[in-house]
């Protein structure tokens, strides 16, 4: 037992992002799991995240876009978007 698991199965001993990410790092070790073997995990998590911020609406939309962003290119985006939709 590694002694970032208290052994509890299914259950996360430890609170904090760190503490979390150190527990699941033990759990794919004890697994063999890779970074590639949690490739699809990851664009599930992404593709239901997208999913949430466009369900929310056009201010989350852009509060998302320009937290990843230079609101300069995505405006440039964005006109793109409305001469390609003929606006």
């Amino acid at each position: 037992m590694s002694p970032i698991s208290d052994g509890e199965p299914g259950g996360c001993p430890m609170s904090g992002m760190t503490d979390a990410v150190a527990y699941l790092l033990d759990v794919a070790a004890e697994t063999g799991l890779t970074a590639h073997d949690l490739d699809e995990l990851v664009c599930d998590a992404k593709s239901a995240e997208a999913a949430a911020v466009n369900n929310d609406g056009m201010h989350a939309q852009l509060t998302y876009l320009a937290a990843g962003g230079d609101a300069g290119v995505i405006a440039a985006q964005l006109r793109n978007l409305a001469r390609e939709a003929g606006r």
